[in-house]
């Protein structure tokens, strides 16, 4: 309890330092920090995969055609669950909706666009998810919609306390990044109409294509930032939930970026896998 609450403090402190508006030197410290953390990820998870593939202990459960709409579906209805709980309850236990009714909102609206995504857009390789990985997937979107209960249990916390230009600025920013996502999941599907068979592969272009190999997985990254940013950066499981999420996608980005160099030799060189530039 006494940890949980300087922890707390010191979020609420720093929201309240307005950490959105860091000079370019904290940028750059924290943007250094995040770039050596993914590196040493990827590089565990690389290692782990290969002692694993060689003792052939890895169980394989599941296609990403079936896996990730799991995922969102069961996010779908449980995040609508945990709403519906607190439209229910809020009048019996005294909740103040305004905090927790947004996010769990504009998290719907993510886990909504994905489960059609994933059904409907997209053209999926023949690739497996592990037995952990499933698990994990599943875990997280349980566990996020659950971050609302910090938001409901600490009534000091002063979120949504920003300017108005502050707010619509995190709205914005979480739209455009939705945006973003589909119209790259939807350049992605179109690259296999028409060939010869879902095993076709071609290098994408335009967009943000054009400085990054995967700019759906730094859209997802910002609209996590986006939802830190709207709660003013006071909510640790929010801050927890973004970092769980960049990390893990950053760690497909930087795969994917060396599986498209290995295969296209007149692949972009300028092109980065997460960060334009740096990483």
């Amino acid at each position: 309890g006494g940890a949980a609450g300087s922890v707390r403090a010191v979020v609420a402190h720093a929201g309240r330092a307005h950490l959105a508006v860091l000079g370019p030197g904290e940028c750059g410290v924290l943007t250094q920090v995040y770039v050596t953390c993914v590196r040493q990820v990827h590089k565990l998870r690389e290692a782990t995969a290969e002692g694993s593939q060689r003792q052939r202990n890895v169980p394989l459960v599941e296609e990403h055609r079936i896996a990730f709409p799991v995922f969102y579906i069961f996010g779908f209805f449980w995040n609508l669950l945990v709403i519906l709980v607190q439209l229910a309850l809020w009048q019996h236990r005294g909740w103040q909706l305004w905090k927790s009714l947004p996010f769990s909102l504009l998290l719907q609206a993510q886990v909504t666009r994905r489960a059609y995504e994933c059904l409907c857009v997209h053209k999926y390789s023949p690739n497996y998810v592990s037995l952990f990985q499933f698990v994990a997937g599943v875990s997280y979107y349980g566990a996020a919609s659950f971050d609302v209960m910090e938001l409901l249990a600490s009534p000091e916390l002063d979120v949504f306390s920003g300017s108005w230009l502050s707010l619509v600025g995190a709205l914005g920013l979480f739209l455009y990044c939705s945006y973003v996502q589909h119209q790259t999941h939807r350049a992605l599907a179109d690259l296999r109409k028409g060939s010869a068979g879902v095993h076709e592969y071609f290098i994408p272009a335009g967009g943000w294509f054009t400085y990054l190999s995967s700019p759906h997985y730094t859209a997802e990254i910002l609209s996590y930032a986006a939802l830190v940013w709207l709660t003013n950066g006071q909510v640790v499981s929010i801050w927890l939930s973004m970092m769980f999420v960049a990390l893990n996608i950053s760690h497909s980005a930087l795969r994917t970026h060396e599986w498209y160099k290995g295969k296209f030799k007149d692949y972009p060189r300028g092109r980065r896998a997460v960060i334009p530039f740096v990483l």
